[in-house]
Order: C-alpha cells, then sequence, then structure tokens
C-alpha cells in the first residue's frame, strides 16, 4: 500500500474532523468557564463532551495509518495480488487442492463436479466409487490437523477444558460405518498421547459408545445371524434375510479383511471394528519397545478401572464391551489381582448400591472363571474372601427374622454364592489336579455344604444350569447332595399363565437375580483372534455323565395336568440351557462351543 500524500498521511479527513471538534469543544468550554450567562454549566457539559466525540475521530486517523509488513498481509488476509509469476501458480494450485479436500471431507465421498480418473477410483460394496487421491490424502490431512491442535495446545495451556466437549459432540453417530468410526475413534487415541489429561475422558466417551452399540445387539440376535450367514455359505436356502449389508459400503478396508473376520450383523460388524482399535492401543501404550512397560500399564490400568467403574459396571447384560478389562489383565498377573481385589471390595463394601455390588459379583466369579491366564493360587485366593464372607453372612441371616429366600433382600449374597458355584464348575479340575487328595480336602474345608443347606436356599435362585452342573460335580466328589434341594424347589416353584393374542402361556421366571455372566463367549470374529489366546473354553467332563430313568405317570387327568406344566415349568429333567453361563441360553447357541451336554443338566429323581 502506498502512502497518502503530505505530512498527515491517511484519512486526513479524521484529522481535520478530530481537530474541529477540539477547538469546538474547547471554546465552548472557556466561554460556559468565564462568561456570565445563566446557562454556563449547560455550556460546560456541552464543550466536555465534543472534546470526549473528537476521540472517535483520533482513533480512525490513527488506525489508518498503521504500517503492516506485505508478508504479513499476505499470509494473513491474502490482500496482495495472487497472480504473479511462478508464485501465484504454485499459491492458486495450493489453493484448489485444499478447498478440494474440504469438500470432501464435508461429503465424505469424491470431489465436487470434477470425478477421479477411470484408473483411480476403487469399486465399493454397492457399486459405487470411492476416489484413491482422497483415501491416500485421509492419513496426510489426519496428521496436519494434529500437527495444528499439537501447537495450539503449546502456545494455550487451557485448550483441553474447551477440546473435550467439541470432540464429544462431534462424534459420529452409532449408525454410521465402520470406516467412520474407527477413522474418528483413532484419532480421539492419538489426541489422548499428546494431551494425557484428556486421556480418561476419551477413553470413557469411547467405551459409552461402543456400549451403546453393544447393549443394542444382543448375543442370541448376533448368533442368530451369523448362524443364518453360516448357512447360507454353506449352500442352505434362506430367502428372509434379516439384516442388509449396505451399511458397509463405504469402508474401503473392509475388502482388505479376510471374509472369515467379517461380522454379517451391521452392528457387531461395528462394534468388532472399535474393539480391535481400542485392543491395539492398549497393546500399544502398554508395551514399549516389544517389552511391557510397568508404569505406563499401571497408569493406563487406573484410568480403564474408573471408566469401568463408571460406565462399564453399572451397564446390564453387556457382552463384549468389558473384554478391553479382561485383555489388560492378561498382560501381567498384578494386574488380574488387582482387578479381583478391586471388585471384590466393591462386592463386600456395604455402602455400595446392592445393584453394582451384584455386578461385581458377577464379574468376579465370570473372571475367575474364564481367564486362562489366571493361577490357581490366585483363584484359591478369591475363593478364600468369597466362601467366609458366605459364612459369615449366613450367621448374621439364620438366627434373624429376615433368613428366609428374598432376592430383594439378600442379592449380594445370592450372586456371591452363584460366583462361587460357577468358579467351581470351571476350576475343580485344576483345583485337583496333581495332588487330588490335597485338593479334595480345600474343597471340603470349604464347607460347601452349609451355604447350600442353609435357609436363604442359594439353589433356588441360582441359574438352573449352574445349580445342575453344580450340583453334578459335587456329587461326583461327594461334596454336598444337592438334588434333594433341587427337586423341593421345583415343587415349589409355581408357573405364571399368561393370556396374550396367541393363547395362552405358561412361563416361570428362572433368572430370579436377572443376571449375566460378563465374560460369556466372546462373539466378535476380528477382536476376538486377540481374547481366544487367553480366553478358558468350557470343557466337556465325560466323567460326570449322569443318565436319568424315565418317571411313569398315570393315566388320565395327571398326564394331563403334566402336559400342560411341561411347557412352561422347567423340571429337573428339562433342557434348561446349553452353556452354564448364559442366561438366556436357551436361545440357539451356535458359538458356545464345549458347553456342557444336555445330560450334565439332567438329575436323578
Amino acid at each position: 500500500m502506498e502512502a497518502a500524500p503530505g505530512g498527515l498521511g491517511r484519512c486526513s479527513c479524521a484529522f481535520w474532523l478530530a481537530v474541529a471538534f477540539d477547538a469546538l469543544g474547547l471554546v465552548i468550554l472557556l466561554l460556559g468557564v468565564f462568561g456570565d450567562v445563566f446557562f454556563y454549566d449547560f455550556l460546560i457539559y456541552a464543550g466536555a463532551i465534543i472534546i470526549f466525540l473528537s476521540l472517535i475521530w483520533w482513533v480512525f486517523w490513527y488506525t489508518g495509518n498503521i504500517e503492516v509488513p506485505p508478508e504479513e498481509l499476505e499470509d494473513d488476509v491474502g490482500l496482495l495480488k495472487k497472480g504473479r509469476g511462478l508464485a501465484g501458480v504454485v499459491r492458486r494450485f495450493s489453493s484448489r487442492l485444499s478447498s478440494g479436500i474440504r469438500n470432501s471431507l464435508r461429503r465424505n465421498g469424491g470431489p465436487r463436479g470434477q470425478g477421479a480418473e477411470p484408473g483411480q477410483a476403487k469399486h465399493r460394496r454397492d457399486g459405487s466409487q470411492a476416489p484413491v487421491a482422497f483415501a491416500m490424502n485421509l492419513p496426510r490431512t489426519f496428521d496436519h490437523c494434529h500437527q495444528a491442535l499439537q501447537l495450539i495446545t503449546r502456545y494455550v495451556p487451557s485448550t483441553s477444558r474447551f477440546l473435550m466437549p467439541i470432540l464429544s459432540d462431534k462424534f459420529p453417530f452409532v449408525q454410521k460405518s465402520s470406516r467412520t468410526l474407527e477413522c474418528y475413534m483413532h484419532n480421539l487415541l492419538r489426541v489422548s498421547v499428546y494431551i494425557p489429561d484428556l486421556r480418561r475422558d476419551i477413553i470413557e466417551l469411547i467405551i459409552s459408545k461402543m456400549l451403546t452399540l453393544d447393549v443394542s445387539a444382543p448375543r442370541s440376535e448376533i448368533e442368530e445371524v451369523e448362524s443364518g450367514a453360516q448357512q447360507d455359505a454353506n449352500g442352505a436356502s434362506q430367502d428372509d434375510c434379516l439384516f442388509d449389508m449396505d451399511e458397509e459400503e463405504d469402508s474401503p478396508l473392509d475388502s482388505s479383511r479376510p471374509d472369515g473376520a467379517v461380522m454379517v450383523h451391521p452392528v457387531a460388524e461395528r462394534l468388532d471394528m472399535m474393539m480391535t482399535v481400542l485392543l491395539a492401543y492398549i497393546k500399544d501404550i502398554c508395551h514399549v519397545n516389544g517389552s511391557l512397560d510397568i508404569e505406563k500399564t499401571k497408569a493406563l490400568y487406573r484410568d480403564l478401572v474408573s471408566v469401568f467403574d463408571k460406565v462399564v459396571l453399572p451397564t446390564h447384560a453387556s457382552c463384549h464391551v468389558q473384554y478391553y478389562m479382561f485383555y489388560l489383565c492378561s498382560f501381567r498377573l498384578g494386574l488380574a489381582e488387582a482387578f479381583l481385589d478391586h471388585l471384590w471390595k466393591m462386592l463386600h463394601a456395604p455402602n455400595q448400591p446392592p445393584v453394582l455390588r451384584q455386578a461385581a459379583a458377577g464379574y468376579m466369579g465370570s473372571f475367575m472363571a474364564r481367564a486362562k491366564f489366571l493361577t490357581v493360587s490366585t483363584v484359591k485366593a478369591c475363593l478364600d474372601l468369597l466362601v467366609p464372607w458366605l459364612h459369615l453372612y449366613i450367621n448374621s441371616q439364620d438366627s434373624g427374622s429376615k433368613a428366609f429366600c428374598d432376592v430383594n433382600l439378600h442379592g449380594s449374597f445370592y450372586t456371591a454364592c452363584q460366583a462361587v458355584f460357577y468358579t467351581l464348575i470351571f476350576r475343580h479340575n485344576a483345583i485337583l489336579e496333581g495332588n487330588m487328595k490335597k485338593g479334595l480336602a480345600y474343597l471340603q474345608g470349604l464347607n460347601l455344604e452349609r451355604i447350600v443347606m442353609c435357609q436363604l436356599n442359594p439353589l433356588r435362585v441360582c441359574l438352573p444350569a449352574v445349580t445342575n452342573m453344580f450340583a453334578a460335580i459335587t456329587r461326583k466328589y461327594q461334596l454336598v447332595f444337592c438334588y434333594t434341594i433341587i427337586e423341593r424347589n421345583n415343587r415349589n416353584l409355581l408357573p405364571v399363565v399368561s393370556n396374550s393374542t396367541g393363547g395362552n402361556s405358561v412361563s416361570t421366571n428362572t433368572n430370579p437375580l436377572d443376571t449375566f455372566f460378563p465374560f460369556d463367549p466372546y462373539l466378535l470374529k476380528s477382536s476376538g483372534k486377540l481374547i481366544e489366546p487367553i480366553y478358558q473354553v468350557w470343557e466337556e467332563p465325560s466323567d460326570c455323565m449322569i443318565h436319568v430313568p424315565k418317571k411313569k405317570v398315570r393315566k388320565g387327568s395327571m398326564e394331563e395336568e403334566d402336559d400342560f406344566l411341561h411347557g412352561g415349568t422347567p423340571h429337573g429333567d428339562s433342557v434348561v440351557g446349553m452353556t452354564p453361563g448364559s442366561y438366556d441360553s436357551h436361545l440357539h447357541s451356535p458359538r458356545s462351543v464345549g458347553s456342557p451336554p444336555v445330560s450334565f443338566l439332567q438329575r436323578p429323581f
């Protein structure tokens, strides 16, 4: 910019207006001070106001004469002409490239008005084309965004306070494609690396979104869809497709994944992708150059446990998200012991809500049963905490007025009993092997008979699959004879007859605790490859087979009555479930490989 002619610089009009206002105001002010008029006060105030208004013109004149170097104008606001020489050509090309990338990001598709070359396009699953250039430039764009964010964080210390609400608001909707969720989640976790103060909040945000997906895809639904897809792949004819595959239309990375690792269920596919990213992040943070970093692992463990207590533990019937703690604890035995100790403290803390105490007992029992990396001594140590607490609870209740079976009053007790039964079902072989005499002495020292025979009657409340399997194992080793109590409980179990549009139905509540085992078999395929080596599957104890003789039924009305109750009342010789850990295991469970057979769930008369 060229300077205006004259010594006044630019905006000379503003300069002369300011001088005029000052002169006029000064004259009026002096007249009011020295003049002998009755309205002198008006002149004094008017003169002062006019002098004050002259400041506006002085500011205009001063601002118009501020000198700014041309380089700063070019970098900041681009006031220079951009069409001169080679620099102008490069500048125009860079501007067009940047605007094209921005438009592509906004549309999540190809550039507007000019498509990619035919040879540069990659087909998606629905037949549309995604430009390769966009896919190649996307990591570079993310890198630039992270570099800018790091600079802002360096010079603005309060960035973490206003950044987290923005990250939360901009999180994609959970029904978006797997690729969109993966990219956003990956970049969120990347932010947590160079802004450590946000790591716990970012992990909490991610896990809460994953839980939304997890609870919206029940285990039975995933198993049904996956088994149907498997039958289709084997040539079986299924005309009723339950789900559409269009949700994976914009996932360019899915084509590189093996067919066996892709989930047919759309929600399960998204959750599988997010679990894979989260587990990879946990591994990368805890391991440095291939070796476990103890300090970083402890810091991450504290953050993940805090998120577990706040988000995961209060969530009922989640199937997969909680496995991030399972995977983290597999890195070191001390982490698993610390996690079990944390659950134990929450279970026996009287100031905790009963719902959280029951959930902690369920997590504790399922973790001890399914964690392959746990040693027998660790399992025994946990049983030595749980079983004495059960005996103390029985001592405090047997002599009181509340010594009767009531789930609302004694929910924590029943859940802890079920955790002990469930753990013994899976771990009794490990306890007994090596030294059978010593192992039997340990099991007899637990005094399980007193727990089973107490007036609180835990066998009536626990899941029938767990109860029957526990009865079979304890009968084999002559620890407890449970079938008398099970028979009495079955006689006292009243069916509920309900009317519906389809007719009358008879049902019984076989899960009064409304409990579930959090570490039941993992169904997600891609992330399941990390869980499979550390997961204890059900091993069929063939020496516990129980054969049940048929019970003779009288003719007449009793036969009709038995036929009526047989549809809804779970008799002792009926199939209650396919795996002892699934409260809804009466549904199809093709993935529960190695579950207890039907004969294990039967009882002798």
